[in-house]
């Protein structure tokens, strides 16, 4: 089933300023060493019929994760901890899992969806109401709720524009963790 949303949009462009007023604590780990990276993704548009991850997509996922934890980060994936769609918690439990570990959480890596991911969302939320650092990755010529691309207004927010959910995104994604503040990104 997909993930729909009825809340007004806004098309991405550039968007300016990179972080909001309050930035998290762990925003000022500058070097990106060891941090512990939520991993918020639209799960419904990567899954089969049988909502299972579909293979492709499970490189994508897996390859991410190694990378960042081959530079010594801890990272938190639902779509793992569920055994790619083949296991899951009830819903009370998976909620709290995903709560607890943003909570813990040094740094957000991002993608709302193309269509908008309900999950994500609220992720974002919560996110935001504890100051994290986030990284979001909007796909190009896309329309996104106001609530996503002025998330800066709340939170240290660095967005990133993609064109497709593929292995560049992925490469954008870890490069993004280890960015130097102040450089450009398109």
């Amino acid at each position: 089933m997909a993930e729909r949303s009825i809340a007004p949009v806004l098309k991405t462009g550039d968007l300016h300023g990179s972080g909001g007023s309050n930035p998290s604590p762990s925003a000022n780990n500058q070097k990106g060493d060891n941090m512990k990276i939520f991993l918020a993704m639209p799960y419904s548009q990567f899954t089969d019929k049988n909502y299972v991850i579909m293979p492709q997509f499970r490189k994508l996922f897996e390859h991410l994760l190694s990378e960042l934890e081959s530079h010594g980060h801890t990272c938190y994936l639902a779509a793992r901890r569920e055994n790619w769609g083949k296991s899951y918690e009830d819903e009370k439990a998976s909620t709290k899992t995903d709560y607890d570990a943003i909570v813990a959480c040094d740094l957000v890596l991002m993608v709302p969806g193309i269509p908008f991911s309900g999950g994500t969302h609220v992720e974002a939320g919560w996110a935001s109401a504890h100051r994290k650092k986030i990284n979001m990755f909007l796909q190009k010529n896309e329309f996104y709720s106001p609530m996503i691309t002025g998330l800066n207004a709340l939170t240290d927010v660095k967005y990133f524009f993609y064109n497709k959910f593929d292995k560049d995104l992925i490469e954008t994604m870890v490069s993004s963790v280890h960015e130097k503040p102040g450089k450009k990104r398109s």
